[in-house]
């Protein structure tokens, strides 16, 4: 069973945007995996309620420990669920109170009081619209929280086991109408070029890789661009070494200080 449960995207006033960092950043590589060394992702509830924004935000500080080489024991589905409490107001066994959540509000309370005994130092919003700044933001932060519209064609896709793409005819098809499933917050945590088999040429498709549900998902770059409504940045102090390094070699130093300061 799969539960949904992200409340609508929001804007949301001085939010720091991560475009006032990427201008001086490396260039970003061509595919990214941050998440392979992970095993078992586990549902962390969502599976019976709609805690997917506290469950993306479980996943993440997951991968991240991994990531660097460390346990991830305190991340529990106990936990991911008694953040979802305190952000959305859920009652554990009352479902007139599953609710679902703003992914803004699980990252505040992630930043003022932790998830799972972890807090993060802050987060930047990044512009959906840009397939880069996607990339980048994957790059630097080993994930990106975002929120999606989904369609109701995407359970059929995933019940096969299937990546999410568009469907033919999905402009006019109100199973593919964006929200029709429901709102979701997973993690993205890679991306990959996809040569279509049998082809000799060089062209390819890049395919983002999420975590959702307790397993792996990919998802086509036009079928993101169509769905996605929010994606947020998060700077967990465990994606950094004691140099405020992160496995990708990259000072983060500073806007950590910026981060702090908000």
């Amino acid at each position: 069973m799969r539960k949904l449960g992200k409340k609508e995207a929001r804007v949301v006033p001085g939010a720091l945007k991560l475009s006032k960092y990427v201008t001086t950043l490396p260039d970003i590589p061509g595919s990214v995996g941050w998440a392979t060394a992970c095993s078992d992702w586990q549902m962390l509830g969502n599976d019976s309620i709609g805690d997917c924004t506290t469950a993306a935000a479980g996943h993440i500080i997951m991968e991240e420990e991994v990531q660097n080489g460390r346990p991830y024991t305190n991340v529990t589905q106990d936990g991911v669920i008694k953040a979802y409490s305190a952000v959305s107001g859920y009652v554990p066994g009352d479902e007139s109170t599953d609710n679902g959540a703003y992914i803004h509000d699980v990252l505040s309370y992630w930043k003022s009081t932790g998830i799972c005994g972890n807090k993060i130092a802050g987060y930047v919003s990044v512009n959906v619209s840009s397939l880069e700044e996607i990339k980048a933001a994957i790059y630097i932060f080993g994930a990106l929280d975002i929120g999606i519209q989904l369609p109701g064609t995407a359970q059929t896709q995933l019940e096969k086991g299937e990546p999410w793409t568009l469907t033919e005819g999905y402009q006019n098809d109100p199973n593919a109408a964006p929200g029709s499933w429901g709102g979701h917050s997973i993690p993205l945590v890679g991306y990959r070029k996809i040569w279509p088999s049998g082809s000799r040429s060089q062209e390819h498709h890049l395919r983002f890789r999420g975590v959702t549900w307790g397993a792996f998902q990919m998802m086509s770059v036009p079928w993101l661009s169509y769905y996605m409504d929010e994606a947020w940045a998060v700077l967990d102090l465990s994606w950094l070494s004691p140099e405020k390094v992160a496995p990708n070699g990259l000072n983060l130093a500073q806007l950590q200080a910026d981060l702090t300061a908000l």
